[in-house]
């Protein structure tokens, strides 16, 4: 059974050798630090583009927002790769952490990126661009749970990595086009 603070991972002991050979896969982790930092870093931009010049037009959104989710995706990053890759085959506090933040991340992210595609100035391509990102995002990472029950390590690795990678990008198009300058 699935226990969210169970010390030990949810996958198979066997694959711990193999994760730890495959770049891809841990590289996923890693992922939402570099987000992150970028997060961190560009948090005035963001939100200078958000407002699209016009002062307090995001007024649940403030800088510091942005970079404490920043600061957390750092953190989640690390915790990713501990718990995914480095631990993956043994017990540790580490499974439990990335399972907690993960999940508080993902809410903060979706609650996030659900206000850009509705309120924002994207064009409509860009809004459901980042939401089919998200949706893909999704429904990898459940593909990734029934890949772990049925035991396919392959199906596994592909589907976890695409949660990474797609969430990520979801997360970071609206930074990017913060900071590359993107105008109507």
């Amino acid at each position: 059974g699935y226990a969210l603070l169970s010390r030990k991972k949810n996958c198979h002991a066997r694959w711990g050798p193999d994760v730890r050979r495959d770049i891809v896969f841990s590289f996923s982790c890693l992922a939402f630090s570099f987000a992150g930092m970028w997060a961190m870093a560009y948090a005035d931009d963001v939100l200078r583009w958000l407002d699209n010049g016009k002062a307090g037009s995001w007024p649940y959104f403030k800088a510091w927002h942005f970079r404490r989710e920043g600061a957390s995706c750092v953190m989640q990053g690390i915790l990713s790769l501990l718990s995914d890759v480095i631990y993956m085959d043994q017990r540790s506090i580490f499974h439990p952490a990335d399972r907690l933040m993960a999940i508080a991340l993902t809410l903060i992210a979706l609650y996030f990126e659900l206000s850009v595609i509705v309120f924002s100035h994207m064009p409509t391509a860009l809004r459901v661009l980042q939401a089919v990102l998200i949706l893909i995002g999704l429904n990898s990472h459940f593909a990734a749970k029934l890949a772990i029950v049925r035991r396919q390590y392959t199906l596994y690795v592909r589907h976890h990595s695409t949660w990474h990678y797609a969430i990520v990008a979801s997360m970071v198009l609206p930074i990017h086009l913060a900071t590359f300058g993107y105008v109507r």
